[in-house]
């Protein structure tokens, strides 16, 4: 398993370090091992498997979001619309394993990375480069602005 430089799965001294990541896939299969990487990796990480657990469950409890485009056959839009309107800098990355058999296309694809300012990888993806573009966009959002 690969694992984020300086992280070694250990967990932050600070407790309140600990970044809150929500997994949204519904391969429960997928979700789970997610979110256990990123447990192990030193972060605290939840998986839920349709959009309407992680709505209820609340997003603003969240610090980094880790979504499937494609949940049950729908778009997970109406969850990331759910998550800009109440974390509008919060980073969310965004998955699909469905550009190859068309079911989603490239051009839709291309709107939600610029209308929501969503970071996009193709599954399979590997746990490892998924923590490092969450890690970078914490430490941007941690720099003070000019």
């Amino acid at each position: 398993v690969p694992c984020v430089p300086g992280s070694e799965g250990e967990l932050p001294d600070d407790p309140a370090q600990l970044k809150r990541i929500a997994i949204l896939d519904d391969d429960a299969s997928l979700a789970s091992s997610l979110a256990e990487w990123f447990n192990e990796a030193g972060f605290a990480a939840t998986a839920f498997t349709a959009g309407q657990q992680l709505l209820t469950a609340g997003v603003g409890q969240f610090d980094g979001f880790v979504v499937d485009y494609v949940l049950a056959g729908e778009s997970s839009q109406s969850v990331i619309d759910a998550i800009r309107q109440r974390l509008p800098e919060a980073p969310v990355l965004l998955l699909t394993g469905k550009l190859r058999d068309a079911t989603v296309s490239e051009a839709e694809l291309m709107a939600v990375l610029r209308s929501s300012r969503v970071t996009f990888f193709e599954k399979p993806v590997r746990p490892g480069v998924l923590a490092a573009a969450l890690l970078n966009h914490f430490d941007q959002l941690a720099r003070p602005a000019a």
